[in-house]
Protein backbone atom coordinates (compact mmCIF):
# COMPACT_ATOMS: atom_id res chain seq x y z
CA UNK A 1 0.00 0.00 0.00
CA UNK A 2 1.16 3.50 -0.51
CA UNK A 3 1.78 5.75 1.92
CA UNK A 4 -0.43 8.21 0.93
CA UNK A 5 -3.15 5.78 0.12
CA UNK A 6 -3.12 5.31 3.71
CA UNK A 7 -4.89 8.80 4.22
CA UNK A 8 -7.59 8.06 1.51
CA UNK A 9 -8.82 5.49 3.60
CA UNK A 10 -12.35 4.96 5.68
CA UNK A 11 -11.75 6.62 9.52
CA UNK A 12 -10.85 3.65 11.68
CA UNK A 13 -11.50 3.84 15.54
CA UNK A 14 -7.95 2.64 17.59
CA UNK A 15 -8.30 0.55 20.36
CA UNK A 16 -5.91 2.16 22.18
CA UNK A 17 -4.49 5.48 21.86
CA UNK A 18 -1.76 4.70 24.04
CA UNK A 19 1.48 4.59 22.60
CA UNK A 20 3.17 1.24 23.50
CA UNK A 21 6.92 0.38 23.31
CA UNK A 22 7.41 0.96 19.92
CA UNK A 23 7.89 4.34 19.16
CA UNK A 24 8.97 4.94 15.48
CA UNK A 25 10.34 8.19 13.77
CA UNK A 26 11.16 9.26 10.25
CA UNK A 27 14.03 11.56 11.60
CA UNK A 28 17.67 10.62 10.64
CA UNK A 29 16.65 7.67 9.02
CA UNK A 30 17.68 6.19 5.52
CA UNK A 31 15.01 6.69 3.15
CA UNK A 32 14.75 3.88 1.38
CA UNK A 33 11.51 2.81 0.33
CA UNK A 34 10.66 -1.21 0.03
CA UNK A 35 8.18 -3.05 -1.26
CA UNK A 36 6.04 -6.04 0.30
CA UNK A 37 3.47 -8.21 -1.86
CA UNK A 38 0.44 -9.73 0.47
CA UNK A 39 -1.49 -12.56 -0.03
CA UNK A 40 -2.39 -14.29 -2.98
CA UNK A 41 -3.17 -11.01 -4.91
CA UNK A 42 0.47 -9.59 -4.38
CA UNK A 43 -1.47 -6.53 -3.13
CA UNK A 44 1.87 -3.96 -2.72
CA UNK A 45 2.63 -2.33 0.32
CA UNK A 46 5.53 0.40 0.46
CA UNK A 47 7.37 0.78 3.57
CA UNK A 48 10.49 2.28 4.85
CA UNK A 49 13.00 0.13 4.71
CA UNK A 50 14.50 0.99 8.01
CA UNK A 51 11.81 1.46 10.23
CA UNK A 52 10.64 -2.28 9.24
CA UNK A 53 14.36 -3.62 9.99
CA UNK A 54 14.03 -2.16 13.59
CA UNK A 55 11.18 -3.66 14.27
CA UNK A 56 12.08 -6.84 12.78
CA UNK A 57 15.00 -8.79 12.51
CA UNK A 58 13.68 -10.90 10.07
CA UNK A 59 13.08 -8.54 7.84
CA UNK A 60 16.06 -6.94 8.57
CA UNK A 61 17.82 -10.16 7.63
CA UNK A 62 15.76 -10.23 4.41
CA UNK A 63 16.89 -7.08 3.08
CA UNK A 64 19.82 -5.99 4.34
CA UNK A 65 22.14 -9.03 4.00
CA UNK A 66 23.05 -10.37 -0.32
CA UNK A 67 19.58 -11.73 -1.04
CA UNK A 68 17.25 -11.44 -3.83
CA UNK A 69 15.05 -9.67 -1.50
CA UNK A 70 17.89 -7.45 -0.87
CA UNK A 71 19.13 -6.35 -4.47
CA UNK A 72 15.10 -6.33 -5.48
CA UNK A 73 14.04 -4.19 -2.62
CA UNK A 74 11.10 -6.84 -2.84
CA UNK A 75 9.27 -9.64 -0.78
CA UNK A 76 6.26 -11.82 -1.06
CA UNK A 77 4.26 -12.77 1.80
CA UNK A 78 1.34 -14.85 0.34
CA UNK A 79 0.24 -16.58 3.62
CA UNK A 80 -0.39 -12.77 4.95
CA UNK A 81 -4.01 -11.17 4.94
CA UNK A 82 -4.32 -7.61 3.52
CA UNK A 83 -6.29 -6.82 6.71
CA UNK A 84 -3.60 -7.96 9.45
CA UNK A 85 -0.49 -5.97 6.90
CA UNK A 86 -2.87 -2.45 6.96
CA UNK A 87 -2.76 -3.25 10.82
CA UNK A 88 1.24 -3.85 10.89
CA UNK A 89 1.75 -1.04 8.29
CA UNK A 90 -0.16 1.53 10.66
CA UNK A 91 1.58 0.07 14.13
CA UNK A 92 4.48 0.47 12.17
CA UNK A 93 4.85 4.18 11.62
CA UNK A 94 2.90 4.84 14.57
CA UNK A 95 3.16 2.56 17.26
CA UNK A 96 -0.46 2.33 17.93
CA UNK A 97 -2.83 -0.40 17.27
CA UNK A 98 -5.57 0.38 14.88
CA UNK A 99 -8.69 -2.01 13.73
CA UNK A 100 -10.87 -0.70 10.77
CA UNK A 101 -14.42 -1.44 12.89
CA UNK A 102 -15.64 0.42 15.97
CA UNK A 103 -14.66 -1.18 18.62
CA UNK A 104 -16.87 1.03 20.59
CA UNK A 105 -19.14 -2.28 20.29
CA UNK A 106 -16.42 -4.43 22.81
CA UNK A 107 -18.83 -5.88 25.62
CA UNK A 108 -22.43 -4.97 23.78
CA UNK A 109 -24.78 -7.18 22.27
CA UNK A 110 -26.37 -8.39 19.57
CA UNK A 111 -29.98 -8.26 18.98
CA UNK A 112 -32.72 -11.03 18.93
CA UNK A 113 -31.04 -12.42 22.05
CA UNK A 114 -31.93 -13.79 25.52
CA UNK A 115 -29.37 -13.13 28.39
CA UNK A 116 -29.75 -15.51 31.87
CA UNK A 117 -30.35 -13.15 35.14
CA UNK A 118 -26.44 -13.28 35.33
CA UNK A 119 -25.71 -11.55 32.29
CA UNK A 120 -28.41 -9.15 32.17
CA UNK A 121 -26.27 -7.46 34.79
CA UNK A 122 -23.53 -6.53 32.62
CA UNK A 123 -25.71 -5.21 29.72
CA UNK A 124 -27.98 -1.69 29.40
CA UNK A 125 -30.71 -4.15 27.43
CA UNK A 126 -31.79 -7.74 28.42
CA UNK A 127 -32.97 -8.18 25.29
CA UNK A 128 -29.68 -8.97 23.00
CA UNK A 129 -26.99 -11.58 22.62
CA UNK A 130 -23.71 -10.97 24.47
CA UNK A 131 -20.74 -10.15 22.79
CA UNK A 132 -18.04 -9.33 25.05
CA UNK A 133 -14.97 -9.43 22.85
CA UNK A 134 -16.38 -9.04 19.25
CA UNK A 135 -13.71 -9.59 15.96
CA UNK A 136 -11.12 -7.69 17.68
CA UNK A 137 -9.96 -11.37 19.49
CA UNK A 138 -9.77 -12.75 16.14
CA UNK A 139 -8.02 -10.36 14.46
CA UNK A 140 -5.47 -9.70 17.30
CA UNK A 141 -4.46 -13.12 17.20
CA UNK A 142 -3.91 -12.88 13.69
CA UNK A 143 -1.70 -10.37 14.04
CA UNK A 144 0.24 -12.47 16.74
CA UNK A 145 0.80 -15.02 14.31
CA UNK A 146 2.43 -12.86 11.96
CA UNK A 147 4.29 -11.16 14.63
CA UNK A 148 5.37 -14.44 15.96
CA UNK A 149 6.61 -15.92 12.44
CA UNK A 150 8.18 -12.76 10.94
CA UNK A 151 9.39 -11.89 14.38
CA UNK A 152 8.51 -8.56 15.63
CA UNK A 153 8.65 -8.98 19.51
CA UNK A 154 7.41 -5.24 20.27
CA UNK A 155 4.51 -6.12 18.48
CA UNK A 156 3.60 -9.23 20.13
CA UNK A 157 4.21 -7.57 23.34
CA UNK A 158 1.71 -4.77 22.68
CA UNK A 159 -0.46 -7.55 21.93
CA UNK A 160 -0.12 -9.24 24.89
CA UNK A 161 -0.77 -6.41 26.90
CA UNK A 162 -3.95 -5.84 24.61
CA UNK A 163 -5.71 -9.09 25.38
CA UNK A 164 -4.56 -8.73 29.09
CA UNK A 165 -6.62 -5.53 29.37
CA UNK A 166 -9.73 -6.71 28.04
CA UNK A 167 -9.39 -9.54 29.81
CA UNK A 168 -9.19 -7.72 32.79
CA UNK A 169 -11.75 -5.02 31.64
CA UNK A 170 -14.32 -7.77 30.84
CA UNK A 171 -13.66 -10.07 33.04
CA UNK A 172 -13.57 -12.78 30.66
CA UNK A 173 -10.67 -14.74 28.11
CA UNK A 174 -10.74 -16.00 24.80
CA UNK A 175 -13.08 -18.55 23.14
CA UNK A 176 -12.79 -21.96 22.41
CA UNK A 177 -12.31 -20.78 18.70
CA UNK A 178 -9.48 -18.63 19.90
CA UNK A 179 -7.92 -21.84 21.77
CA UNK A 180 -7.71 -24.09 18.44
CA UNK A 181 -6.76 -21.61 16.23
CA UNK A 182 -3.50 -20.38 18.91
CA UNK A 183 -2.46 -23.84 19.48
CA UNK A 184 -2.79 -24.79 15.74
CA UNK A 185 -0.54 -21.87 14.36
CA UNK A 186 2.01 -21.20 17.10
CA UNK A 187 4.45 -23.06 19.10
CA UNK A 188 3.10 -24.37 22.10
CA UNK A 189 5.84 -23.09 24.07
CA UNK A 190 4.76 -19.56 23.32
CA UNK A 191 3.78 -16.76 25.56
CA UNK A 192 0.41 -16.71 23.72
CA UNK A 193 -0.23 -19.90 24.50
CA UNK A 194 0.81 -19.75 27.90
CA UNK A 195 -1.46 -16.58 28.61
CA UNK A 196 -4.09 -19.19 27.24
CA UNK A 197 -3.68 -22.00 29.64
CA UNK A 198 -3.65 -19.48 32.53
CA UNK A 199 -6.49 -17.45 31.83
CA UNK A 200 -8.68 -20.32 31.66
CA UNK A 201 -7.28 -21.92 34.74
CA UNK A 202 -8.50 -18.26 36.14
CA UNK A 203 -11.58 -17.83 34.59
CA UNK A 204 -13.26 -20.82 33.51
CA UNK A 205 -14.78 -23.87 35.87
CA UNK A 206 -15.23 -26.59 33.95
CA UNK A 207 -18.52 -27.88 36.21
CA UNK A 208 -20.68 -24.91 35.08
CA UNK A 209 -19.43 -25.37 31.37
CA UNK A 210 -20.35 -22.27 29.18
CA UNK A 211 -23.13 -20.09 29.83
CA UNK A 212 -26.07 -19.88 27.72
CA UNK A 213 -25.39 -16.57 26.69
CA UNK A 214 -22.19 -17.14 25.05
CA UNK A 215 -21.48 -17.51 21.14
CA UNK A 216 -22.78 -20.83 19.87
CA UNK A 217 -19.16 -21.74 18.56
CA UNK A 218 -18.62 -22.26 21.85
CA UNK A 219 -21.36 -24.59 23.22
CA UNK A 220 -20.40 -26.70 20.45
CA UNK A 221 -16.54 -26.40 20.95
CA UNK A 222 -17.32 -26.89 24.23
CA UNK A 223 -19.34 -30.19 23.80
CA UNK A 224 -16.59 -31.55 21.34
CA UNK A 225 -13.78 -30.59 23.57
CA UNK A 226 -11.65 -34.02 22.68
CA UNK A 227 -11.19 -32.07 19.58
CA UNK A 228 -9.25 -29.25 21.46
CA UNK A 229 -5.59 -29.33 21.13
CA UNK A 230 -4.24 -31.99 23.23
CA UNK A 231 -1.28 -29.63 24.12
CA UNK A 232 -3.66 -27.35 25.26
CA UNK A 233 -5.98 -30.26 27.55
CA UNK A 234 -2.91 -31.72 28.94
CA UNK A 235 -1.23 -28.14 29.95
CA UNK A 236 -4.64 -27.15 31.82
CA UNK A 237 -5.10 -30.51 33.46
CA UNK A 238 -1.97 -30.45 34.23
CA UNK A 239 -2.21 -26.95 35.96
CA UNK A 240 -5.81 -28.04 37.72
CA UNK A 241 -4.31 -31.00 39.11
CA UNK A 242 -1.58 -29.23 40.64
CA UNK A 243 -4.61 -26.81 41.87
CA UNK A 244 -2.53 -23.90 41.37
CA UNK A 245 -5.25 -21.62 40.66
CA UNK A 246 -4.43 -18.77 43.01
CA UNK A 247 -0.61 -19.69 41.11
CA UNK A 248 -2.36 -19.12 37.88
CA UNK A 249 -4.34 -15.66 39.17
CA UNK A 250 -0.86 -14.10 40.18
CA UNK A 251 0.33 -14.88 37.09
CA UNK A 252 -2.00 -13.33 35.33
CA UNK A 253 -2.09 -10.35 37.38
CA UNK A 254 1.89 -10.41 36.69
CA UNK A 255 1.32 -9.59 33.05
CA UNK A 256 4.98 -9.27 32.58
CA UNK A 257 5.16 -12.90 32.60
CA UNK A 258 3.97 -13.07 29.09
CA UNK A 259 5.82 -10.16 27.50
CA UNK A 260 9.28 -12.10 26.63
CA UNK A 261 10.87 -9.77 28.55
CA UNK A 262 15.02 -9.76 28.46
CA UNK A 263 15.99 -8.31 31.97
CA UNK A 264 14.56 -7.31 35.09
CA UNK A 265 15.19 -3.70 33.51
CA UNK A 266 12.91 -4.00 30.92
CA UNK A 267 10.20 -5.24 33.15
CA UNK A 268 10.64 -2.23 35.65
CA UNK A 269 10.42 -0.25 32.30
CA UNK A 270 7.13 -1.97 30.84
CA UNK A 271 5.35 -1.45 34.17
CA UNK A 272 6.38 1.92 34.42
CA UNK A 273 5.28 2.78 30.87
CA UNK A 274 1.88 1.09 31.65
CA UNK A 275 1.85 2.71 35.12
CA UNK A 276 1.61 5.96 33.13
CA UNK A 277 -1.15 4.94 30.71
CA UNK A 278 -3.39 3.39 33.14
CA UNK A 279 -2.67 -0.09 31.73
CA UNK A 280 -1.98 -1.00 35.33
CA UNK A 281 -1.96 -5.10 36.25
CA UNK A 282 1.37 -5.89 37.50
CA UNK A 283 2.25 -2.57 37.89
CA UNK A 284 1.60 -2.45 41.37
Amino acid sequence: MPIGSMLNQKPVRPFKLCKGEWTPSLLNIDQTIVTIKIGPSAKEYTIHRELLCRASPYFDRAFKRDFVEAQDRVISLADVSTETFDVFQEWVYSGTLTFPYDVTQLGKAKPGAELCSECKKELPSGNEEMNPLGEWAEDLLELYVFADKYDTLLLRREIMITYQLMGEVHNTYPGWFMVSKAFAELPHNSQFCSYLVDAYRRWWDPRKGVCKCRPSEEHEAFRASENLPPAFMYQLMTRYGQNCRIASVLLMLNWCKFHEHANEDDIEACQTRRKADGRRAGCC
